[in-house]
């Protein structure tokens, strides 16, 4: 069985069911497509400024984002990676950049204003922090971003659109 994903063994246990419900209602869908359809449906999306700002769950605990029904792109991305685990499918929470990296040009320029000048998050130039998840299904990794409603499977467009810093926590050394 794989780990619990930020949630006690209680919760994990009620993840469970509630994924095999949720798989049991879309038997002609992949499971990382039925639980992206799932918490479009289900959960509300706010950007950092939205209604429920000041609340402490805003770290996104997968059972508070079930609970209130909305979430940012990190509790989004918490919450469907505690389903995808519950359905025994391995998944990871990225943390990084998503915008259109599909030029060499928009590449380089990311890494000039984010590496050489060091800007703070808001001086990157439109390019926006987010929080997605990574699993592993049918033999590939896939990207499964349920606040922007994506799952790619083809590498390509991955790199096209995200920008991978960190992974569960795990940072490169320096």
């Amino acid at each position: 069985a794989l780990d619990r994903f930020e949630c006690s063994e209680e919760e994990h246990e009620f993840f469970q069911k509630l994924t095999e419900v949720i798989l049991d209602e879309n038997p002609d869908k992949s499971v990382p497509q039925a639980l992206n359809d799932w918490m479009n449906e289900n959960i509300g999306k706010y950007m950092v400024q939205g209604p429920m700002h000041d609340i402490t769950w805003e770290l996104g605990y997968p059972m508070d984002v079930y609970n209130y029904k909305t979430a940012d792109c990190l509790g989004n991305a918490y919450l469907l990676c505690e389903l995808l685990r519950s359905a025994g499918v391995p998944a990871v929470v990225a943390t990084g950049y998503i915008s259109d990296f599909r030029t060499i040009a928009e590449r380089e320029l990311f890494n000039f204003y984010a590496n050489e000048l060091s800007l703070s998050e808001g001086e990157r130039r439109g390019i926006d922090g987010h929080a997605w998840v990574f699993c592993y299904y049918d033999g590939k990794w896939q990207c499964v971003d349920s606040l922007w409603n994506h799952v790619f499977t083809e590498k390509e467009l991955i790199a096209s659109y995200y920008y991978i810093q960190g992974v569960d926590n795990v940072k490169k050394y320096k």
